[in-house]
């Protein structure tokens, strides 16, 4: 039995699985769903096997569920190059994980729901993490100056975390204006989702071009 993978296939954690997959060359079953509509899925089968109630899932073989959207993409990659035999270049696989999902995908998540009406608009808090991010993808510039992958010369795990969080990025809450100040990132991101195995998972690329305050009722 090959694992199923549940979610949304515009969704940034969904497609971060996919691209373990499709990289790692394991095959899965992908049951996709409209994540928006939780009263079409989230019902007690659903929670009886997984009671935090989030998406993605993958549903093992032997009927285990994994979340959390990195932990899957790791057990997908395992035994494979996307993670590093070096114990060092696994810590910054890791390291990567976390800068990923903690700079970057929840604080342009925390924006996007104010943007979205889910969250009350306070323009003082909002601006101040969008300045946030912008600071760490300066530093990631830097850092991609004379890089093509963030871990020695091959793409790994670490781009796939990092990829995927920049593709929600910049489709909700860094628009043009911000995306020219950091060439490096841009280049780096066009090479991630350009992948031959990665060209049906993010294409066609989704940019946004300016990010509009949500309008006074």
């Amino acid at each position: 039995m090959t694992p199923t993978l549940t979610g949304s296939a515009t969704n940034d954690r969904v497609r971060r699985v996919r691209s373990a997959a499709a990289l790692a060359g394991v095959e899965i079953n992908f049951n996709s769903i409209d994540m928006s509509k939780p009263e079409e899925w989230k019902n007690e089968d659903f929670l009886s096997k997984n009671p935090f109630g989030f998406l993605p899932i993958l549903e093992l073989e032997n009927g285990t569920i994994l979340r959390e959207s990195a932990a899957i993409a790791e057990y997908l990659a395992d035994g494979t190059s996307l993670i590093p035999s070096d114990k060092n270049q696994r810590a910054l696989v890791h390291q990567w994980g976390s800068t990923a999902d903690q700079e970057l995908q929840i604080p342009a998540s925390l924006a996007n729901r104010q943007l979205k009406g889910l969250y009350p608009y306070n323009k003082p808090n909002f601006d101040g993490i969008i300045k946030k991010i912008n600071e760490r993808l300066s530093i990631l510039d830097n850092i991609l100056i004379n890089k093509t992958w963030l871990i020695g010369e091959r793409i790994t795990l670490a781009d796939i975390l990092i990829g995927s969080s920049l593709s929600f990025v910049f489709s909700t809450v860094i628009d043009s204006k911000d995306r020219v100040k950091i060439p490096n990132v841009i280049r780096y991101y066009e090479t991630f989702v350009n992948h031959p195995k990665l060209l049906d998972i993010y294409n066609p690329i989704n940019l946004i071009d300016v990010v509009k305050p949500p309008s006074k009722k």
